[in-house]
């Protein structure tokens, strides 16, 4: 064999060799690119499980108990851990506030109720729903929802025992007295205060603390004194 077909028959041995090297390369490039993608999607799935939600059977007994709440003599707002602050805006007057929202709504006596310490837009998908809603020291929170329809307060005081009927200038309304009750699941809840009423197309809500500090006979008063202003 010549050297030239020698040096032919080497070259291509290099170049087949070469080949052959890059083809090993890149088969342990991609299992190592797999390798990789099935550890990021094992990692994926694993942060995936610790957003998936609390088990049905934790689910169900979470709904029964609340269920079993309802039976019970639940209504009105029933107080684990809300703020006010949660569902409106926080504006520095009382005239900010009437600004902003559609009616003119009833407002309480400040020599009955106090002055406010805060005073919030509530929040509404309609504007014509926006509210006012009063913070005080003592506790005792006012909610001023316009342009409701009409709610069933016969409804509440069949199915809430501790909710009894009353009247505010006429206007049909009901009224309960603090509770303190431990629920399963949940723990120890406060059922506050409430006086809620509806008049002319707005309803008024007026709530005691969680505490029970303020009681059905202090919240009466301040129902009773609201006027427009």
């Amino acid at each position: 064999m010549s050297d030239k077909t020698l040096r032919k028959h080497h070259f291509t041995l290099i170049v087949v060799i070469a080949l052959l090297a890059i083809a090993g390369l890149l088969a342990g490039a991609n299992i190592m690119t797999s390798q990789k993608a099935a550890k990021a999607t094992t990692e994926q799935e694993k942060k995936l499980a610790a957003l998936k939600p609390l088990s049905s059977e934790k689910l169900k007994r979470t709904a029964q108990a609340q269920g079993e709440s309802d039976k019970e003599t639940n209504t009105g707002k029933l107080l684990i851990e809300s703020k006010m602050s949660d569902f409106g805006t926080k504006v520095e007057t009382l005239e900010d506030a009437l600004a902003q929202i559609s009616v003119k709504p009833k407002l309480p006596n400040p020599a009955v109720a106090g002055d406010p310490k805060a005073i919030y837009v509530i929040d509404s998908a309609e504007p014509e729903q926006l509210g006012i809603g009063l913070e005080y020291e003592s506790g005792m929170e006012i909610w001023i929802r316009p342009n409701k329809p009409s709610p069933d307060y016969d409804y509440d005081l069949k199915k809430f025992s501790r909710v009894k009927s009353l009247d505010i200038d006429g206007f049909k309304g009901t009224q309960a007295e603090y509770n303190k009750k431990t629920l399963a699941e949940i723990g120890e809840v406060s059922e506050v205060a409430a006086v809620v009423w509806y008049e002319n197309g707005t309803e008024y809500y007026i709530y005691g603390d969680r505490e029970g500090r303020v009681r059905l006979t202090d919240l009466l008063p301040v129902a009773r004194s609201m006027r427009q202003r």
